[in-house]
């Protein structure tokens, strides 16, 4: 694999739930398993803060490891993203690919978004959707095009986003109606699966020949 797509995300190092709790309208944790070519491959999890006033703040990681004979693989990301208005205000990401390490982060200046890779500062659309893909891009973006900016390299591409149809769901053990979605314009297309919420249920896409699959298998506020 050439570069592991970022998926869904986790925890950064735990935080404490009491101290998240304590500025936040609600809380949320997700964890998600991550399954390459029908074999167990990893896993993320995720915080989410939704705030009284609009704001959400997601923090997390996902660590990928994958064995084979003559091109082992191994991924692993810390992620923050800070929201307001269906808007991305605020980013920092840490990715370590075959120990290749690549600092990013992301903030609103003015009327534009500034994002730094390993200290090359680049202006991005104000609109971009995050390949994360925790959260669902807003309405307007629905079989539209769509900016997606990569937490994990720093770059933008001209994503489109397609509504596919409402498909059941087996999550934790129990069927639940999703709405299926797929974004094309990226170096890897992908499926996405997104719950009543218009949060991340199921990723399913094929980077270099791998077919990875994302997965949620638990949830709790």
């Amino acid at each position: 694999m050439s570069r592991f797509a970022l998926v869904c995300l986790g925890t950064l190092g735990w935080l404490s739930l009491a101290a998240l709790a304590g500025r936040a309208g609600s809380t949320e944790q997700r964890e998600y398993s991550v399954l390459i070519n029908g074999k167990d491959a990893g896993h993320s999890k995720m915080v989410i803060v939704q705030e009284d006033d609009g704001r959400t703040y997601m923090k997390g990681s996902v660590t990928v490891k994958l064995t084979q004979v003559l091109l082992p693989y191994s991924f692993q990301m810390d992620l923050q993203e800070w929201w307001q208005a269906g808007r991305l205000v605020q980013l920092v990401a840490a990715a370590v690919e075959n120990g290749k390490k690549t600092e990013i982060t992301a903030r609103t200046e003015a009327d534009r978004l500034l994002v730094t890779t390993n200290g090359q500062v680049k202006p991005a659309s104000t609109d971009v959707w995050v390949n994360s893909f925790w959260r669902l891009a807003d309405r307007r973006f629905h079989n539209n095009s769509v900016p997606v900016l990569e937490a994990d390299t720093g770059k933008e591409f001209p994503g489109r986003l397609d509504f596919v149809g409402t498909e059941k769901v087996t999550v934790a053990g129990r069927p639940e109606e999703c709405f299926r979605f797929r974004v094309t314009g990226i170096p890897s297309p992908t499926d996405l699966w997104y719950d009543q919420y218009h949060r991340l249920v199921r990723q399913e896409f094929t980077d270099s020949g791998q077919r990875t699959i994302v997965h949620l298998v638990s949830r709790k506020n």
